[in-house]
């Protein structure tokens, strides 16, 4: 908080300025930034699957096959390796 005292002096003003100590603080971080970090890569992500079936065309077919391929090899390999680990 800041503080202006007018003194008059014949033809002149002064002012003088005086600050609290609130002010020389640091300042805090706000406590929802990382909730607002969040949220903007939620939003940028649902942008971008938005945009995915114009941007890839006619290649989007296979690209997402070749993704459940491979998804399923690596869960095949999981449930392998648990199974293992429970005998």
């Amino acid at each position: 908080m800041t503080t202006t005292t007018k003194i008059f002096s014949g033809d002149e003003t002064i002012l003088f300025e005086e600050t609290t100590e609130s002010e020389n603080r640091p300042k805090r971080v706000k406590k929802g930034s990382a909730s607002e970090s969040v949220s903007n890569l939620l939003i940028f992500l649902a942008v971008v699957l938005a945009l995915a079936p114009l941007v890839l065309g006619q290649r989007l077919p296979l690209i997402l096959g070749d993704v459940m391929r491979e998804g399923s090899t690596m869960l095949d390999q999981v449930v392998t390796f648990v199974s293992g680990l429970a005998r």
